[in-house]
């Protein structure tokens, strides 16, 4: 029946294959077949190719149809995500996946059980409870109430008792990385000054200065003080930690992917002001041929086909672009990014 677990299928598991390849299209054609049995992992694939693809309305088609008693034993990542859903199918209609947010995220960041986190009796992880602080700031400042996002990640950091394990292996009081999401909630909302006291704070409690959390909150702050020089070698540091220890230049851990895309992309609007943008460019098209599946996501191409536009060969780097996300069937990717003026 529909929400109960399924046996392990060849198809399921070419699916979750597509999926690690960015293959989200290939995945929901295998996904859509009639003699798929139903199951509450083929419900949940299917979401995460839905919100992958950015088809909202199909996603909150699937979970209207899911059985309410299938509910309580889906993951966090589902229960954020419906959440989530009104803003994503209505962003000038915030107010009721605030208040809903708002109430999980007090429930999640608690440390209340049952709630489909991957810890044990389903609570949340710590990287959990930063993923629905994160998601509540960005819901809250499109809002326009900022302030609801920081009363509960500081509350979160309040009753956080547990450590952070770093890059190199050493401890940190959790507490720390809740004070570096808030600078950078408050960094993200303007406040300049409220974001260096809780970077401070984030300081103080451990953070380890040479990490990467600690050198992206350094560069966030140069970059909101107008200091890019100074921001563009804190981002190429904390690039260089998030992808520390690999032979190849690529991290394992998806968290650490999402740090280097994050300074990789810093860096390079950084290099902009300071009158560098072929090296920007540069260093972003080499960051994403390390591993284009991992890597070139959207903010990059949109990173990329924005500098393009101030270079004289840009119809053909665009083109060579659209080409490399082809070879590799990145079909998450939203094309309508090339769809303006000089697109390929």
């Amino acid at each position: 029946p529909p929400g109960s677990p399924s046996p392990p299928s060849p198809d399921l598991e070419t699916v979750r294959w597509f999926m690690e390849q960015r293959r989200v299209e290939s995945a929901l054609r295998i996904l859509s077949r009639p003699d798929i049995p139903a199951s509450l992992e083929v419900t949940m694939l299917r979401l995460r190719c839905f919100v992958a693809l950015r088809r909202y309305p199909a996603a909150a088609a699937e979970l209207a149809g899911m059985p309410a008693a299938h509910l309580e034993s889906l993951p966090l990542e589902i229960r954020i995500l419906s959440v989530e859903l009104p803003f994503l199918l209505n962003p000038a209609d915030v107010s009721l996946a605030l208040g809903q947010l708002q109430q999980l995220a007090r429930r999640v960041c608690s440390g209340a059980s049952g709630i489909g986190g991957s810890e044990e009796g389903g609570r949340a992880t710590l990287h959990e409870q930063l993923h629905v602080l994160r998601i509540l700031s960005h819901v809250a400042l499109a809002a326009g109430h900022g302030a609801a996002a920081v009363r509960e990640i500081q509350t979160a950091a309040a009753v956080c008792t547990g450590d952070w394990v770093g890059e190199d292996g050493g401890t940190a009081p959790a507490r720390a990385l809740f004070h570096s999401a808030l600078g950078r909630h408050h960094i993200t909302g303007g406040d300049v000054g409220a974001a260096a006291v809780a970077f401070d704070l984030a300081r103080s409690c451990g953070l380890p200065e040479g990490s990467t959390a600690a050198l992206l909150d350094k560069g966030l702050l140069c970059a909101a003080r107008g200091d890019y020089s100074t921001a563009s070698k804190a981002f190429a540091e904390a690039s260089v930690a998030a992808c520390g220890g690999t032979v190849d230049g690529v991290p394992k851990s998806p968290i650490a992917a999402e740090e280097a895309i994050a300074a990789e992309n810093n860096l390079a609007v950084c290099r902009l002001y300071t009158r560098e943008l072929r090296e920007g460019v540069k260093g972003l098209e080499a960051f994403a041929r390390r591993s284009p599946v991992v890597f070139l996501r959207s903010s990059i191409v949109q990173n990329l086909t924005s500098f393009y536009e101030f270079l004289t060969d840009s119809s053909w780097r665009r083109g060579t672009l659209r080409e490399v996300i082809d070879a590799f069937r990145l079909e998450d990717i939203d094309l309508k990014i090339f769809d303006q003026p000089g697109g390929a």
